[in-house]
């Protein structure tokens, strides 16, 4: 898991030192006493941002589905934070985060002089990657399709585009993580949820099989329900274009990004 807080230089380039401080260390330690809560480890703080994993050093049971419900509280958690912060008279807090499951090597690494124990590999930069797509999508909660495979049953997703990150060569499909389908979870889909993603899901439907006239029609249908999501506007933005300016022979919706 990676979080990043959305344009913290510029959130905090009027506060003093003093204030960033204590503002910033309210905020990791909110989130990370809700990482541990839900079996994870804090790898590292990177700046404003957290790299945590799970099932390691301890193997844990379902380690994906507390992952997902990490995020879904870390999530609630800085909405609770920005309140407070807003009250107080300073600026909010807004997390992203990226989650990825694979295999990784994980132990202690470094010099003679400093090691540090952390999780290497490819599946670790492709989090890093994912949590930055959301900048791209207007979207807060991205996972992989890994992650939405192992859980698929338990909470509900919204797929939100087959890419390849920068610095990748593997199509690799992204979903947003919406809600947790268990009867009674604290994070049950919000009224009406079902029937948006149902929406959503027709015109994504539509758009990956190239009817793009009817991908435009549904994803003007949904803006008009739900204005203002990000990944709707972007969809039906390359749909439009598409009706005359088709993407090439072969195109199989993938969409490859040349820079973070």
């Amino acid at each position: 898991l990676f979080t990043d807080i959305r344009s913290f230089a510029e959130t905090t380039e009027s506060m003093v030192p003093e204030d960033v401080l204590a503002h910033l260390s309210e905020y990791l330690e909110a989130m990370s006493r809700t990482i541990h809560g839900h079996g994870g480890t804090v790898d590292k703080f990177m700046g404003d941002a957290v790299m945590a994993l799970w099932n390691a050093p301890s193997l844990g049971f379902d380690h994906v589905a507390h992952a997902c419900h990490a995020m879904l509280a870390c999530r609630s958690v800085s909405v609770a934070l920005d309140a407070g912060f807003s009250e107080r008279g300073y600026s909010p807090f807004p997390t992203r985060f990226g989650l990825h499951t694979g295999t990784a090597v994980v132990g202690n690494v470094g010099s003679s002089d400093r090691m540090q124990y952390t999780a290497l590999g490819a599946m670790v930069n492709l989090a890093s990657r994912v949590e930055g797509l959301n900048k791209r999508y207007g979207t807060q909660l991205l996972v992989t399709g890994a992650v939405e495979e192992a859980v698929r049953d338990k909470f509900l997703f919204r797929p939100v585009e087959v890419v390849v990150p920068y610095g990748m060569t593997v199509p690799v499909p992204l979903f947003e993580l919406v809600a947790d389908l268990r009867p009674g979870a604290t994070f049950a889909p919000g009224p009406g949820d079902i029937q948006r993603y149902l929406l959503w899901g027709e015109g994504f439907a539509l758009y990956q099989g190239q009817d793009w006239s009817r991908a435009v029609e549904v994803f003007t249908q949904y803006l008009n329900a739900y204005p203002g999501d990000g990944a709707a506007e972007l969809l039906l933005g390359r749909s439009i274009e598409y009706q005359t300016t088709p993407p090439p022979e072969g195109w199989d919706g993938t969409m490859r990004f040349m820079r973070k």
